[in-house]
This record gives C-alpha cells, structure tokens and sequence, in this order.
C-alpha cells in the first residue's frame, strides 16, 4: 500500500562502511532494540541526523501518490495556470 511505501522511507537509516569499518546510523529516529542491535555488531556507530532524501511518485494496487521524505523541507503543491 501507500501508506507502506511511506513507512518504509521514513524507517530509520543505517549505512555500513569499510576502510575503516563504521556504520553510519539515525540514532534519533531509531529505538533502543534497534540501537542495541547495532551495538552487539561490533563496529563504532557515529550518529547522523539525516541519511538521504528520497521524494518519489508511486502507483500501488490503482492508487498513486507523491512520496515525501520527512527528513526533508517537501511540500506537495499545484500551480494552475
């Protein structure tokens, strides 16, 4: 659904990195369980306020709808000329 596709995007991010080893990760967005599971992993965690900006158009099941990141400034808005 839409409403899926938009919970996905606003899901908390994490990237891993080689060379060194690190994960980049939105420990703001993130719940606990998900932080002490990044922890057991091993690899310095540094915080990141954002990771990413995605807007999109989608067209699930009939329906189609922008998608706005929340980590961004997006509005929806139509000029008629």
């Amino acid at each position: 659904s839409l409403e899926e596709v938009q919970s996905y995007l606003n899901f908390p991010r994490h990237l891993f990195l080689q060379n060194p080893n690190r994960l980049l990760y939105e420990s703001e967005k993130g719940s606990k369980d998900q932080l002490e599971k990044f922890l057991k992993l091993d690899f310095p965690i540094y915080h990141k306020q954002n990771l990413g900006l995605v807007y999109g158009h989608a067209l699930v099941k009939n329906k189609s709808s922008f998608i706005l990141d929340h980590r961004g400034r997006g509005a929806w808005n139509c000029h008629l000329k």
